[in-house]
């Protein structure tokens, strides 16, 4: 007994009829079935009331009556439904079941199936319950699926699938013929679920059954739910065929079906597990049991059978790249990715046969055709099609564009399925590249599209922009594109198609039309690609496209508020990409840059006079920001601005009305919740980047690099070296060193020199200047002569006038006869000095010239005696020891020098006058302390006291030494750590990636880039960062790049010279982005390194044209909007290495600030100046200021006047700064107030600095060293012995000082004693 059309459409039929009640009175059979039921169930122990066969077929007679009856007997319909759904469940079933199991069974399906019979004219309430019955019995069958196969004999199986096979048909069916509309809407996809997966579940291999479904489902495709089951249904089992044939890394354990849920209901996955054999067969027999999608009468439903096609297939495509690594230990049964033709044989021939018939109303599926076939060809790379497909595939794609009119939804489905596919390895694939220029023209060129489309038009320009990218270098690169000859487009056509001027027109011109902010961003990084490829071949295309770029940027304001800002952004950072070219540039067109900084200085003008009203402040900001970074970028990169003087102009305007700009008035919180706080206003970040690229321009245009190298933005010049040169000791170093704070934002450090420098013989005065960006140091001479002075100067100190000199020039002038005129003068003036200057430079010199001897004989006969007992003194004097003859010697050589030091008095009163002159001062007196500094600083103007206000003294301690060494540390340029992997052949495969990290080098190719992405540096010697690279543990070489706003570190895996393998995935681990060289044709997976998946890969492949390919792999949501290199781009070598570098940093950056952990250089270097401010300041009055240059303060009184300055003015505002930056200033400057204050305490406390200090990105902890570690300051580092043996020869030097003293007071006396 069940329901009458199983019996039409199935083989199973009604057995002879045994109904003991079917001629009963309705209201007595209701009452007898009523009554029976509610007694089975609340039996408890039916053996008793069954106990045979016949006693439970009677039963069953009796229950099945049960769901003939009317809907209104809804109770007594659910009571049998209850007794059923135990004893399918195997609950309280009596003993005589088990005898005939499997008829019984098979008389409960037949029964459950009588409740989906038609009943007519049902109210609505009773729709509700008939609706809910039937959903009962769903649910009684439903829980079938979790027995096991030996549930039922294979009779019973296939009796139970007619069964659900003749309901289904009765759903699915012409509507309203055997079931109620209402069932058929509400339960046939659920019907439909039931059966597809008991069907499964039963492993059948009947033929004669799976014909009958087939048979049967043909007449439900007109149905959408008869589509989606199966297409879901064959791709759970193909998903898991997938896995049986490629291993387990590939598909799924057992065969999981997800359907949409309908409305009101949620379907979970269903997980079935049957045998691989059965899955396999299985999947075959499902593939085509809905036969050739194209005979379908219903477009939505040939749509909705392509797309379920596109799915199976794409899901075949993606095998070998889903995981590509295998264990050891397992065995394929296949190769490890299906074949490309074998695809298009089992799939192909439905995609292919509705591309080619393209029937009238069904393009929306036929374009789903299109994109099967696109998919197939460009996405398996790795097959050889047979050249009968590929002819097929060219065919469709030349004649789609030649007709677009006609088949316009097939034009929109190629461009937007091959957006990459001139980066595949397709043969004679570039024959189509004329065709795809022309409608790629068609579609650029225009606002609107030139045919009709359903799809956004948009979108179909965005796809074609993709694919134009992937065109870009092939000009360049084939001189001349060997193409056969097809009908309508000859060879020599072809091979004098204009690339360059095709491509540069649908990017130029194309971007005029272009409204959709997302393409215009697509269009800036063509250009860019289109710039770097043709920059050394096409001069003309680079200044269009910086003009092109700079029209946009400089638009009127009311042009740019249409635009998002991250657009206006984007044109920017295109432009920045190209700031590494000026020199080419400039050769192409000595204007185009003058005339771009031009522009951008006065867009900052403009938008500060007139402020954007519909962009947000922090839009504008950005704006702003990056507007004054790229001028920057390019007036640093050279000395080609130099040239033009209007420009610089123009920038130093721009920015000193930034500057300058009025503050905004601070406002009541009442008062920012109105809308004037809306406003735009320059605010105090903007500010600090114009201040910070005024001090660029400044001070690094032009001297960039330094002359240590571009690997150093500061001077290598410390105090720690000064010291080492001078050599002072401990005590003497605070005597000649003084720290001045200038304005808020500058550190200056003088150094006196006080002794002479052994190179060129002079006193000098050292400064180091600390300020935002960077430290600099200056060395200064007092130069007194000339710079070249041939003659010898006459020292009128050391040597004195005799009474014949003046004799001389007494006799000289009546020699004269009376001349007094001025050229007589003049001749005999220099007469006399050039006497003087003929003399020899002895301790005692006299004049014999032949006229004047008679004059002195007598003058020297009378000192004869004198003479004499000179002698005898100087013969006692060359007695002494070795000691004071070399005091001697040094003193008369310091004499002799200052001769050649000083200059002649010209004047002529000087001859008289001689007597009169004061003593030389002696710069190497050790009482005489910070003169030279002292004068420098006094004719810089810096110590008036009106400036006075600009200039304060630091207390000039340990601990500040120490700070400022931490300041050192602080980077001044933006770092980053990028990380380099290769992958060769076969690689791509291993598990754990334990070969990719063995790797040594690599190919020629991948060597040339390492070489060319930056420098090969050695990390002994290198000054500049490292990325906290070991040189001891990783080797001594690694690629490194900067300029003057940027540090990369490249970590080469190959270039890491260590075994441990943990140790280089830890090093490359560490780094947000990794540039893998990948050399295997599959595709990288980067679960195969055990990375975690909060990073960045850039995945290069070599292309057999020569070229190269460049994917990305994103887990973080950042390169989109990063730029200027986009996913799947096809690039030669010299582009590659720019735009994989530029994306790289840019990309790197961004994840800082996402991930709040941004150490902006110039920001941490303004927190630590103003800290040391506030701990190291010294509250000095006028009187102590001016008293401190001269002699200096005890270390008591210069701690009493650097009290911890702990007001409110003094106090640092780090508002603007990142979390990270704060915690940075925090961590450096913990505790410092309190171990400040004394030597001593800073000595306990100096190792604890040295921990809490925060090491940002850029700074290696290993380099950080105490500043005391080489000079030691402090006494209570030594140990008492060393200050005994130190005490000792303290004395004994104090006792050779003496004698030597003793000794120059002879020598003076001696002296004396000669002049006279």
């Amino acid at each position: 007994m069940f329901l009458n059309h199983i019996s039409q459409v199935t083989p199973n039929q009604h057995r002879i009829k045994t109904d003991v009640l079917v001629r009963f009175p309705h209201a007595l059979k209701k009452s007898v079935i009523s009554q029976i039921l509610n007694y089975l169930l609340e039996c408890s122990n039916l053996d008793n009331l069954i106990p045979s066969t016949f006693h439970m077929k009677w039963f069953l007679e009796v229950t099945g009556q049960a769901f003939a009856l009317p809907i209104e007997e809804h109770q007594i319909i659910s009571v049998a439904l209850k007794i059923y759904d135990s004893w399918i469940l195997g609950l309280n079933l009596p003993s005589v079941f088990d005898q005939k199991k499997n008829f019984f069974y098979q008389e409960i399906f037949g029964h459950l199936s009588l409740i989906f019979e038609q009943r007519k004219n049902l109210t609505k309430e009773l729709c509700k319950k008939h609706i809910e019955l039937c959903q009962a019995v769903i649910s009684i069958f439903n829980r079938i699926k979790s027995k096991d196969k030996d549930f039922l004999s294979s009779d019973s199986w296939t009796y139970l699938l007619n069964i659900l096979l003749g309901i289904t048909d009765s759903f699915l069916r012409d509507e309203g013929t055997i079931i109620e509309p209402f069932l058929t809407k509400k339960l046939s996809v659920h019907m439909l679920k039931i059966l597809f997966e008991i069907w499964l579940i039963s492993e059948t291999q009947d033929l004669r059954s799976w014909e009958l479904l087939g048979t049967l489902a043909k007449d439900w495709i007109h149905r959408k739910c008869t589509i989606i089951q199966w297409s879901s249904t064959t791709f759970g089992l193909l998903n898991r065929v997938i896995s049986i044939l490629y291993g387990s890394f590939e598909g799924t354990n057992a065969v999981t079906i997800s359907l949409p849920s309908p409305p009101n209901t949620t379907f979970k996955p269903s997980v079935i597990n049957i045998t691989d054999e059965k899955v396999i067969f299985s999947w075959e027999k499902m593939l085509n049991i809905l036969g050739n999608p194209n005979d379908f009468t219903s477009p939505k439903n040939f749509y909705l059978a392509m797309k379920g096609i596109r799915d199976i297939v794409t899901l075949l495509l993606r095998v070998g790249n889903k995981q590509d690594y295998r264990k050891t230990n397992e065995t394929l049964i296949l190769s490890d990715h299906p074949d490309g033709n074998s695809i298009i044989k089992i799939f192909g021939r439905w995609p292919i046969e509705a591309v080619f018939k393209n029937k009238s109303g069904f393009d929306e599926g036929t374009s789903v055709a299109y994109s099967i076939l696109c998919d197939i060809f460009t996405s398996h790379q790795r097959s050889h099609f047979l050249e009968e497909y590929l002819y097929k595939f060219y065919s469709f794609i030349v004649y789609s564009f030649e007709n677009e009119k006609d088949f316009p939804e097939a034009v929109c489905s190629i461009i937007n399925n091959t957006e990459t596919i001139f980066m595949t390895k397709l043969k004679g694939l570039f024959v189509l590249i004329p065709y795809y220029l022309k409608i790629i023209n068609k579609i650029l060129l225009n606002n609107e599209p030139t045919f009709k489309i359903t799809a956004p038009f948009s979108s179909l320009r965005r796809s074609a922009l993709l694919i134009l990218k992937t065109l870009i270098p092939l000009p360049n690169h084939f001189n001349d594109v060997n193409i056969p000859e097809i009908d309508g487009y000859s060879r020599e056509n072809i091979q004098n198609f204009q690339f360059i001027s095709t491509i540069r027109t649908a990017i130029i011109n194309g971007f005029a039309k272009e409204i959709d902010p997302e393409n215009a961003k697509i269009f800036f990084w063509n250009m860019s690609y289109l710039l770097l490829a043709t920059i050394n071949r096409q001069s003309t295309v680079v200044p269009l496209i910086i003009l092109t770029l700079q029209k946009f940027i400089c638009a009127p304001t009311e042009i740019q508020e249409k635009w998002p800002t991250d657009v206006i952004i984007a044109a920017l950072t295109t432009l920045r990409s190209f700031t590494s070219l000026v020199d080419e540039i400039n050769d192409c067109s000595t204007q185009t840059l003058p005339n771009l900084i031009t522009g951008l200085s006065r867009v900052i003008k403009i938008h500060i006079t007139n402020l954007p009203k519909n962009w947000k402040q922090n839009e504008f900001d950005s704006v702003i920001i990056e507007i004054i970074n790229l001028i920057c970028d390019f007036v640093c990169e050279g000395q080609w601005i130099f040239l033009y003087p209007n420009t610089v102009n123009e920038i130093l305007q721009a920015i000193g009305e930034i500057v300058n700009a009025k503050k905004k008035p601070t406002e009541t919180k009442k008062e920012r919740k109105k809308k004037d706080e809306d406003k735009l206003t320059i605010t105090s970040r903007v500010k600090f980047i114009a201040q910070i690229t005024w001090f660029k321009i400044l001070r690094i245009a032009g001297n960039f690099p330094l002359s240590p190298g571009l690997s150093n933005f500061s001077t290598l010049i410390t105090e720690e070296k000064i010291m080492k040169k001078i050599g002072f000791k401990k005590n003497e170093f605070m005597d000649y060193i003084r720290f001045y704070l200038f304005g808020n934002d500058k550190i200056f450090t003088i150094i006196e020199y006080p002794f002479k420098d052994e190179t060129d013989k002079k006193y000098k005065t050292y400064i180091i200047i600390r300020d935002l960006i960077g430290r600099y140091s200056w060395t200064f001479t007092f130069q007194g002569l000339p710079l070249e002075n041939k003659t010898k100067i006459y020292e009128p100190n050391n040597k004195k006038k005799s009474i014949r000199d003046l004799q001389l020039n007494s006799i000289t002038k009546k020699n004269n006869n009376g001349q007094d005129q001025d050229q007589d003068q003049d001749q005999d003036q220099e007469k006399n000095k050039n006497n003087l200057t003929k003399k020899k430079e002895l301790e005692i010199e006299f004049d014999y010239q032949s006229e004047n001897i008679d004059f002195f004989q007598k003058e020297i006969e009378n000192k004869i005696q004198s003479i004499e007992s000179l002698i005898n003194l100087q013969k006692e004097i060359e007695n002494n020891d070795q000691t004071l003859k070399e005091i001697t010697n040094e003193e008369i050589n310091n004499k002799n020098e200052s001769k050649n030091q000083n200059k002649d008095d010209d004047d002529e009163g000087s001859d008289f006058g001689n007597s009169l002159r004061p003593k030389q001062i002696n710069r190497e007196d050790k009482d005489f302390k910070f003169n030279e500094s002292r004068l420098l600083l006094s004719n810089f103007g810096l110590l008036s006291i009106s400036d006075k206000k600009q200039i304060h003294s630091l207390n000039n301690c340990d601990e500040l030494l120490f700070t400022l060494k931490k300041l050192d540390k602080c980077s001044e340029r933006l770092c980053h750590s990028i990380g380099v992997i290769y992958i060769d052949e076969g690689q791509n495969r291993c598990y754990n990636g334990e070969g990719i990290f063995e790797n040594k080098h690599g190919n020629e190719d991948y060597e040339d880039f390492i070489r060319q992405i930056g420098w090969i540096i050695n990390l002994k010697k290198h000054n500049g960062y490292n990325g906290k690279l070991d040189w001891v543990k990783t080797g001594k070489y690694a690629s490194y790049f900067s300029n003057y706003n940027t540090e990369v570190i490249f970590k080469v895996a190959t270039l890491l010279k260590t075994e441990d393998i943990e140790l280089k995935k830890q090093i490359l681990g560490s780094c947000f982005i990794v540039i893998v060289w990948c050399n295997d044709e599959r595709h990288f997976n980067p679960k195969c390194i055990k990375f975690n998946k909060n990073r960045i890969f850039f995945i290069i492949k070599p292309h057999p044209t020569g070229l190269f390919t460049v994917t990305i792999e994103d887990y973080t949501g950042v390169v989109h909007n990063s730029g200027p290199l986009m996913n799947n781009s096809f690039l030669n070598k010299s582009t590659l290495i720019n735009l994989v570098r530029i994306t790289a940093i840019n990309c790197n950056y961004q994840l800082y600030l996402k991930n709040k952990i941004s150490v902006e250089p110039y920001k941490i270097r303004a927190g630590v100046i103003k800290e040391i401010k506030r701990n190291f300041l010294l509250k000095l009055n006028y009187d102590e200021f001016y008293s401190y240059l001269f002699s200096g303060l005890q270390k008591e009184v210069l701690d009493e006047k650097s009290q911890f300055i702990d007001d409110e003015s003094s106090k640092s505002d780090f508002s603007d700064l990142s979390i990270g930056e704060r915690k940075y200033l925090k961590k450096t400057f913990s505790d410092s107030s309190d171990s400040r204050r004394s030597n001593s305490e800073y000595s306990k406390n100096k190792n604890n600095l040295s921990n809490k200090f925060h090491y940002s990105e850029g700074t290696d902890k290993s380099d950080i060293t105490d500043f005391s570690e080489n000079y030691s300051y402090n006494s209570e580092n030594k140990s008492e012995n060393d200050k005994d043996s130190q005490n000792k020869n303290q004395t004994k030097k104090d006792s050779e000082i003496r004698n030597i003293n003793i000794k120059l007071e002879k020598i003076d006396a001696t002296k004396k004693k000669i002049k006279k």
